[in-house]
C-alpha cells in the first residue's frame, strides 16, 4: 500500500503543478482537501484490499494537490 501511496503521488507530482500554475494553487489546494476527504471516507468503510490498495494510490495523488 505504501508502494501504491509513492506511485500515485509521483504521478501527481507530474501534472498537478502545471494545474495548479494555470487555475491557482488555492483552487487546486481546495479541492484536494475536498478530495482527500472522500477517499479518507472510502478508505473507513472498504473491506477489500485490492480497492484500499487503489484508494491509497489514489490519496498519494492528491497528496500532491495538497503540496503543490
Amino acid at each position: 500500500m505504501g508502494s501504491a501511496f509513492f506511485v500515485g503521488w509521483l504521478i501527481g507530482l507530474l501534472f498537478i503543478p502545471r494545474l495548479a500554475d494555470k487555475h491557482g494553487r488555492r483552487k487546486i489546494f481546495v479541492f484536494g482537501l475536498f478530495l482527500g476527504v472522500l477517499n479518507y471516507i472510502g478508505v473507513i468503510f472498504t473491506t477489500n484490499l485490492t480497492v484500499m490498495t487503489g484508494l491509497f494510490g489514489m490519496n498519494g495523488f492528491i497528496m500532491s494537490m495538497r503540496e503543490s
